[in-house]
Parts: structure tokens; C-alpha cells; sequence
């Protein structure tokens, strides 16, 4: 059954605005667009207006979104919507994910990202590998043609937002802030990034992302809305579009082709069947005992995308709380229990064994099937909530099998005023997805991911049927977000929990009491909630994004938590150097190139001593991480050190170090010589980066080529 009244039209309450957005519940008679950009929603509403229903308006957001916030969302991404018909009172879902390419498998993939045939690995989520097909423009076709009113073109739900990428628009200061985070993204991943950035004379290259305020014109991607419009899927799928699209992933090493993209359209958007569970924990049955129109007052039915969505997480989550309060390890919790260490606990291990589960079993259901109906039956669920420990986090958490048992990322949503409803989420993924962008259709190619949405679902969910706040309170509360085993954090499903700014310091205290390893997230680390935090990357990952490159020997040189670094030329100082404060006086030291033997076979024996080397490799350090030079453990054992200053954020160019030869014996070492690793760490910011004199230098001291400084 639906929310009852109690739910929608809360108490009323002179604290309604108890949490920092200051905005009150808004109600209307002939439909509501909920999303995070008033241009969208404005799109939307137009389409409301003009007679469209709840499905054309979604489309409208969507596209519309993809003008205004392409860091979250887009046509090159996956969609997917739940759509409720007033009319046969059912819940319809729709799977608009892309397929993977026909070509790629497992051994070139591994190869690719050289993987031993008996190792584990993972795809990095900036790699070429990890896009699929675009689903999303498939999904918004299907999506009309299957749920909307029939009243109104493509064309025309579509014109809103060709009319913001054709005219301009102004730039929120949200959407500013992850261009400017995920700029250095786009340059790396694609070829083609400046049609995704302004025109700037003044820029060192002649772009850059957009400031607040800005206006900002997008043809190119109108152009594409155009000719989707103009020829439904075809348009997108074949012809121009669809060659650029295979293009740059094929140019990038992807495998892409032409009949990926072309049997994607022909086979659709997949229907598939939506999947619910009923909650009747922490008293919703008795708060609802008070009629409803004669309808079962049994708890609150929850609707949820099947897998390959992770809206099961959800589903199962709740399904264990309610299993726990049957038990008694958990109470009935009153409302002074809001965001409390005991509720957070509860909230926080059910999520996680949720996630283990769905990490397992979560897949694309056409490959390996997804045993949904048993991962949310009570008996499975009841039976996973038995690893809950109310005194302390648990260890890492393993999956459950059901047949043990047996004998199983923008989002926005638009009503009617018929009462129709669609729930949809269209998503890049992890900030503008792959950031590899198509020449001349300016659409972004999304990941897969969604790691937020299902426990978000959960405590904005609970923050109304357990805590009775309106809607408006229950989504401005602050929440949690556990790591989960999320790509974008390299994590499997441990003890980390991320919690909102709001939540008080008492609560904090008591999770960490309970063995959480907790980070309060400030400011702007609370916008996409899990998108700014502080990591080592894995050598994998600096390599897939390009971040070191001239690499000798590619293989040998990927390490678990660096890349290492060869030796190019080893050089001695010939003069004193100044050094001040402000680089006025400064004066470099003067070098000498030594030689390496050709008679040894590109040898060169140093005695003790302090010398400059020159690593072959070079770097392009993205503007929020910076690098850490370390030396290899069979040099200190030799009895030789290496010391390097930190690569800066935004540092393009060569990389030296100074190394010193403490054996009395002196040391031979050969030319590409393994001799230190980088390190890359990703800050919780983007920062102003390097731009000084030794930017795009060929060596560490900034010499032409030829030896000559």
C-alpha cells in the first residue's frame, strides 16, 4: 500500500524546518518535478503543462540535466525508472543499462590490463574497459513510447533543454565545482575534452570549466538531442553519432563496434519486473491502523529496481532491521533516537551485510541468474540478520548463499496530475563517468556504479515511517554512507562509515566505540556524499589514467601501490646554487651529464657520493592528487638512498631525485634500471596545481635537450 497521510502530511510541528535547507514540504494538485537543477525542473514542468504525463516530463529532466549537470548525467550513461500507472494501479520497471561490447572478453581484457590468467583484478573505473554500450538514449525512447501519454513528440520533450544548449544557461555553483573536480578527468581520459569545457583565451590551452554564474552554450550535445529527436533510436545509434561514439573508444583501446551499438537499439530497453517488499517494522502497522480507505494496512510496500540495479540492497537492508526487531536485538526507536549510535549501528550493519550479498550476486541477469525473490525472503533475510552484533561492528562481512536456504547517479522523480508516477535514475557514474567524450556529440560515457542510492532509499525511507518526519525533514536530515565495497574508494565491504556534518558528536563517538572507522564529511564532501575522499591509487589505476607515462617496460613496472621508475641519466653538480624565499635570488646549481659505458652494456659505476638522476618516466599529476617518490628496497639494501620533493598537483613534465651512494664500494647501476617507485595520492580537493618554470620540462633540471640549461 501507499504512504498513509500520517506520512505526507505530518503533524504539524513549529520546528518543520529542524535541519539546515530551510524549505518547507511542497504539495500540488496537478503534479510535482523533484531534481536537483530548477532549469530541469522547469523542462519538466513545461512538458506537464503542454499535456505530457509523468513519463515525457521524466525525459525532459533527464535530458535537460545532461545540459546543465553533466558531471552527474547524460545520454552516454545507463538509466533506469519505475513506473507507477494510476490507471492499472501497477508498478512497471524499466532497465535502460548498457550491454558490454560483443568483442571484449575476459582474456583480452586481462591482457589488457595485464592480469595474470590466476589473478584477481579489477577494472579501474577511469578505464576504456569499463564503459558499456550507451543505454540511456535507447531507455529515453522506450520510455516515452512505452509509459508516456502519446500527446507529445520526442521532439518536443525533448526541446527544452536543445533550447538551453542551444541559447546558454547559467552555471550553478554546484555544477561548477564538479566541472572544475572532474576537468582534469575529461583532458586525460579523451582527446575530444574541450567541447565539454569553455572557450577561454586566457587559458593556457584555450578552455577551461565553467565559473559560477557563467553562461554556457552546449550545440554540439544539442545538435545529438536533434537527432535523436529527428530519427528515435537511429539517430543515435547509427549514422555520425555512432561512429564518433565507437571512434574514441576504439581509439583508446576499447571494443566497441558499430553492431554493439546497433543491436543494443534493436533489442531495446529491457521491461523487467519490479521487486518489492513489505515493511512492517518499528510500528509502521499500528501507526497506520487508522483508516485508509479499507485498503491492507499491513506496513508500507517498497518498490525497487531487480538486479542489475542495486535497488535490492535497499529491500534486503530493511528487511533485515525489521528481522532484527523480531529477535529483540534492536528496538521499537522513538524519535529522541534519531541518528543515535545504537540506531546508526543498526542502520550501518544492515547495509553492509546487504551490500555483501549484492557485491556477490548483483550481475546482468542475462549472463547468470540473479536469485531476487529468495535474497528478500524473510526466511534469508532473517537468517543473514543473525551476523548482526549490537555491541560491535562486525569483521569482514562474507556473502550468504540462498539456496542454503532453501530446500537466493542523478535521480529524480515526477508525478502527474492523474496520480502517475516514475521514479528515475540516469547516471554518468562517479563524476562525468569515464570522461571520454565522442568528437562532435559532446556526450559523456558513463560507468556502471550506484552505491549511495540504496542507502540513501533506506534512511530517507525510515526518517518518515519510523521518526515521522515530513518529507521535506527526511531528506534533509544527514545520513551515512558506508564505503560498501564501492569501485570509485578501492574498498571491499569493511568497517568505514562516512557520516554527514549534523550528526552529533555523541553519535560519532559511539560508532567509533563500536568499532566503526568513521569520517565526518564537511562543506563540499557533502554533495555527491561519496565522491571526495582521500586514497592511495592502486598502480593499475595511475597507469589506466594515464598519470605516468613513457613507461619501459609496462608489465614489470605496475606495482600494487605504485608505478616504478627507470633510470634515464645520472648527472653531478659543477657550481654552488642560491636559494631564498621568494625565488627572486634563486639560482640554480650547474650540472654535468655522465656518461654511461657502451663497453658494459650501458653501465655506470658511482662512487660515494650525491649525484642527480633522471627518471625516464614522465608525469601529468591531476589537479587533485600529488606524488611521492620512494626507493626501491634492493637500493637501501645496496646502501643507496634516494630523496625527491613532492610531485605537485597539476606537475606536467620529467621527474628527478637526488641519490646518494653510502657503500664505501660505490654502486653500478644499468640504464632503465629499476630504482624508485611513485606513489599517487588523491586529495579531498582540487587545488590551484603547479605552474612553475620546470611545467612540460624534458629533465629534472630543465634542460632543452641538448645538455644546456
Amino acid at each position: 500500500m501507499p504512504l498513509n497521510s500520517k506520512a505526507v502530511y505530518s503533524r504539524l510541528n513549529p520546528d518543520f524546518v529542524p535541519f539546515t535547507s530551510r524549505r518547507s514540504t511542497v504539495h500540488s494538485t496537478n503534479g510535482i518535478v523533484t531534481c536537483t537543477q530548477p532549469l530541469a525542473a522547469a523542462a519538466g514542468q513545461r512538458i506537464l503543462q503542454q499535456g505530457g504525463n509523468a513519463a515525457d516530463a521524466a525525459v525532459a529532466v533527464a535530458a535537460a540535466l545532461n545540459i546543465t549537470e553533466p558531471s552527474s548525467t547524460g545520454i552516454g550513461g545507463d538509466m533506469f525508472c519505475l513506473f507507477y500507472d494510476v490507471k492499472t494501479k501497477k508498478v512497471h520497471s524499466l532497465n535502460g543499462s548498457g550491454r558490454y561490447p560483443a568483442n571484449a572478453t575476459l582474456e583480452k581484457i586481462r591482457s589488457d590490463l595485464n592480469v595474470g590468467p590466476n589473478d584477481a583484478g579489477t577494472i579501474p573505473m577511469k578505464s576504456v574497459h569499463a564503459v558499456t554500450t550507451p543505454g540511456a538514449a535507447a531507455g529515453w525512447v522506450d520510455t516515452i513510447e512505452k509509459f508516456g501519454s502519446g500527446k507529445l513528440s520526442l521532439e518536443q520533450i525533448l526541446l527544452p533543454a536543445i533550447e538551453l544548449g542551444e541559447n546558454g544557461f547559467p552555471v550553478s555553483e554546484l555544477s561548477s565545482f564538479f566541472w572544475r573536480e572532474g576537468e582534469d578527468l575529461l583532458r586525460q581520459a579523451s582527446p575530444n575534452a574541450h567541447e565539454m569545457l569553455k572557450p577561454d583565451q586566457k587559458a593556457k590551452d584555450g578552455v577551461r570549466s565553467p565559473l559560477p554564474g557563467e553562461i554556457l552554450k552546449n550545440p554540439t550535445l544539442a545538435q545529438t538531442f536533434r537527432s535523436l529527436a529527428a530519427n528515435g533510436k537511429k539517430g543515435f545509434y547509427e549514422g555520425r553519432v555512432a561512429e564518433e561514439v565507437v571512434k574514441v573508444v576504439q581509439d583508446l583501446g576499447g571494443y566497441l563496434t558499430l553492431d554493439d551499438l546497433k543491436s543494443h537499439a534493436e533489442i531495446g530497453t529491457q521491461e523487467t519486473e519490479a521487486i518489492s517488499l513489505k515493511f512492517t517494522g518499528q510500528s509502521i502497522a499500528e501507526k497506520q491502523t487508522a483508516g485508509t480507505d479499507g485498503e491492507d494496512n499491513q506496513g508500507v510496500e517498497i518498490w525497487e529496481h531487480p538486479p542489475n540495479g542495486q535497488g535490492i540492497v535497499a529491500l534486503m537492508a530493511l528487511g533485515i532491521l525489521e528481522e532484527l526487531e523480531k529477535m529483540g536485538k534492536i528496538p521499537k526507536f522513538t524519535e529522541a533516537q534519531h541518528n543515535s549510535a545504537e540506531y546508526l549501528h543498526a542502520v550501518i550493519e544492515s547495509l553492509r551485510i546487504a551490500f555483501a550479498d549484492a557485491s556477490w550476486w548483483v550481475t546482468d541477469p542475462d549472463v547468470e541468474k540473479v536469485p531476487t525473490s529468495e535474497l528478500i525472503s524473510p526466511a534469508y533475510l532473517a537468517e543473514r540478520a543473525k551476523l548482526f552484533n549490537p555491541d560491535k561492528a562486525t569483521d569482514i562481512l562474507d556473502h550468504g548463499s540462498p539456496a542454503h536456504n532453501h530446500c537466493d547517479t542523478v535521480y529524480f522523480a515526477v508525478t502527474d496530475k492523474e496520480g502517475n508516477g516514475i521514479s528515475f535514475i540516469n547516471s554518468n557514474y562517479a563524476g562525468f563517468g569515464s570522461g571520454i567524450i565522442p568528437k562532435g556529440a559532446d556526450l559523456l560515457y558513463g560507468v556502471m556504479g550506484g552505491f549511495m542510492q540504496p542507502q540513501g532509499h533506506v534512511q530517507v525511507l525510515l526518517n518518515m515511517l519510523a521518526f515521522n518526519y515530513h518529507p521535506q525533514a527526511a531528506l534533509d536530515s544527514p545520513r551515512i554512507c558506508i564505503a560498501a565495497g564501492s569501485p570509485e574508494l578501492g574498498k571491499p565491504v569493511d568497517r568505514s562509515v562516512y557520516v554527514e556534518e549534523g550528526i552529533s558528536d555523541e553519535a560519532v563517538e559511539g560508532l567509533k566505540r563500536l568499532g566503526h572507522q568513521v569520517k565526518v564529511l564537511k562543506g563540499w564532501e557533502r554533495g555527491m556524499f561519496e565522491a571526495t575522499f582521500i586514497m592511495i591509487l592502486s598502480g593499475r589505476e595511475i597507469i589506466a589514467r594515464k598519470l605516468v607515462q613513457n613507461l619501459r617496460h609496462l608489465p614489470q613496472q605496475q606495482q600494487p601501490c605504485g608505478v616504478d621508475l627507470t633510470l634515464r641519466q645520472v648527472s653531478k653538480w659543477t657550481s654552488a646554487a642560491t636559494i631564498d624565499f621568494d625565488n627572486t635570488n634563486r639560482q640554480a646549481a650547474k650540472t654535468s651529464i655522465l656518461p654511461f659505458n657502451t663497453n658494459t652494456n650501458q653501465t655506470i659505476t658511482l662512487q660515494p657520493g650525491a649525484y642527480l638522476i633522471d627518471f625516464n618516466e614522465t608525469v601529468q599529476i591531476p589537479r587533485n592528487c600529488m606524488g611521492s617518490v620512494f626507493p626501491r628496497s634492493s637500493l637501501w639494501r645496496s646502501g643507496v638512498g634516494i630523496s625527491a620533493g613532492v610531485v605537485d598537483a597539476g606537475y606536467q613534465g620529467a621527474m628527478g631525485a637526488l641519490m646518494e651512494v653510502r657503500n664505501p664500494n660505490g654502486v653500478v647501476l644499468y640504464r632503465d634500471a629499476k630504482i624508485a617507485q611513485i606513489v599517487v595520492e588523491e586529495l579531498g580537493e582540487i587545488v590551484e596545481g603547479y605552474n612553475g618554470i620546470y611545467q612540460s620540462s624534458i629533465d629534472s633540471v630543465g634542460r632543452d635537450g641538448t645538455g644546456n640549461v
